[in-house]
């Protein structure tokens, strides 16, 4: 079972508005997450991700933790 989203996938999304992850066993996101620019709203509660990438920064969104 993969714990990571792919940067394949992440690049599949880019028109993405939300994203919820929460309460999954994800312990990583991809740098490429800072490509998603129409995301609004990002949900990481509850999952095993100890630390964001910084391309994460390019985000306006809101982020939940």
């Amino acid at each position: 079972m993969r714990k990571e989203v792919s940067n394949e996938s992440t690049m599949q999304l880019s028109s993405l508005t939300d994203l919820e992850l929460a309460y999954t066993n994800i312990t990583e996101l991809p740098k490429e997450i800072g490509k998603l620019s129409f995301l609004i709203h990002l949900d990481l509660k509850d999952t095993k991700i100890t630390a964001l990438p910084k391309e994460i920064e390019q985000l306006t969104c809101e982020i939940i933790q």
